[in-house]
């Protein structure tokens, strides 16, 4: 069994030997209750936890995979991705965005009168119209905007 010497350091010259105390070292990343308390009920964030004990996220991360800890969702499964084009969150809840509505019935207008997607798009873009992220128009997400409009618009 391993240990470690502790002395008495009255004197350096000669230490007096006390005794020997076995010591196992527990990294506190293998402490299964200290990771679920903090994991699950403090509701920190892996790296967080990890900043706080020392140790890599990866490894704190690895370690509750192991021990198949999970965290239950706390928001409806549409609100842990980005919200569609048309629609904001209201209360937990998703609800028509007025404005985007707007822009959405023009998009297809001009989607009707023969304009191409990327065309679309530089209208858009050069009438400040902002996407959800803030960025610019691309013909791509005019046209999953656009297909997705037209379902919902076809569901009616």
């Amino acid at each position: 069994m391993g240990g470690k010497r502790v002395t008495n350091r009255t004197s350096r010259r000669y230490p007096e030997v006390i005794d020997i105390i076995p010591i196992r070292f527990v990294s506190p990343v293998q402490n299964d209750a200290l990771l679920r308390e903090k994991y699950l009920n403090q509701g920190l964030s892996t790296a967080q936890i990890a900043r706080e004990l020392g140790v890599s996220r990866s490894s704190v991360s690895d370690r509750i995979g192991r021990l198949g800890i999970s965290k239950p969702r706390r928001r409806p499964s549409y609100l842990l991705s980005q919200i569609p084009f048309g629609w904001r969150a209201s209360n937990g809840r998703l609800v028509p965005h007025a404005a985007e509505r707007k822009v959405l019935a023009q998009m297809a207008n001009w989607r009707n009168e023969g304009l191409s997607l990327r065309e679309i798009a530089s209208r858009l873009t050069t009438s400040n119209v902002r996407t959800k992220n803030g960025g610019r128009w691309q013909a791509r997400t005019v046209s999953r905007i656009l297909d997705r409009f037209t379902k919902s618009q076809n569901e009616q």
